[in-house]
């Protein structure tokens, strides 16, 4: 998903141009972006659990079928 809300293109256009101070800015910008907002937004799309919510998912999926095993 990062991956998806990274400029490559901005930041090859840099590389190539020799641009590494700019190219560097941008990287340092990606880290502040608020990816953890857009994950959560995917996956309320998706009806799946957001933040911690899947922590509840997950216990109760083992004490239905890994415990059975």
């Amino acid at each position: 998903m990062i991956a998806m809300l990274e400029p490559t293109s901005t930041l090859l256009k840099y590389e190539e141009a020799g641009q590494n101070f700019e190219r560097l800015a941008l990287l340092e910008e990606l880290k502040t972006k608020s990816f953890g907002s857009v994950w959560d937004y995917y996956c309320l799309q998706e009806n799946v659990p957001v933040g911690e919510e899947y922590v509840s998912e997950i216990q109760q999926y083992e004490k239905e079928f890994l415990l059975k095993r």
